[in-house]
């Protein structure tokens, strides 16, 4: 068996295990599981132990790595399984044949020509009309003096 194999039996016990690389010129190896507390569990598990030839192992924690190529790489591959898991739960990414149908009720107002951070947009939705019941509650409060209205005029006597 080769030593990923012997690695792979060894601390596959211990947890699910995401990745093994081997590296056989450092004389090391870097075995990544799913999920920490496995980690954990094997780094006690597997301290000060022989693997199948006697060899004695020494586990210790490994740091992130630095080279910032390898950092990218890891975070589009972490972004590409989750990608692919969203896929098989059936949700589109890709934006293929993506359709939504508004509500029935729902039938918004658009202004032209709004311009948002340099860009113009083609339509915007006015959304005014929802807050109207928020508008006209405040206003029935303001007529009737209640602690709205106090904190109300002492906002614009500090302004």
């Amino acid at each position: 068996p080769q030593g990923d194999e012997i690695l792979a039996r060894h601390f596959g016990q211990w947890g699910e295990i995401e990745e093994i690389s081997l590296k056989p010129k450092y004389g090391c190896a870097f075995i990544r599981y799913t999920h920490r507390f496995w980690a954990e569990f094997a780094k006690i598990a597997m301290a000060e132990q022989s693997l199948d030839h006697g060899e004695q192992i020494n586990v210790r924690w490994a740091y992130d790595d630095p080279n910032p190529k390898a950092q990218v790489r890891k975070k589009w591959e972490t972004e590409q399984k989750l990608k692919d898991r969203l896929e098989e739960l059936g949700y589109n990414l890709r934006g293929e044949n993506v359709s939504y149908e508004m509500p029935a009720h729902y039938n918004p107002v658009f202004k032209q020509g709004v311009a948002t951070y340099g860009r113009d947009m083609e339509m915007y939705p006015v959304t005014d009309h929802q807050y109207q019941a928020q508008q006209q509650a405040a206003q029935a409060a303001q007529a009737q003096g209640s602690a709205v209205d106090h904190y109300t005029s002492n906002a614009e006597w500090y302004k």
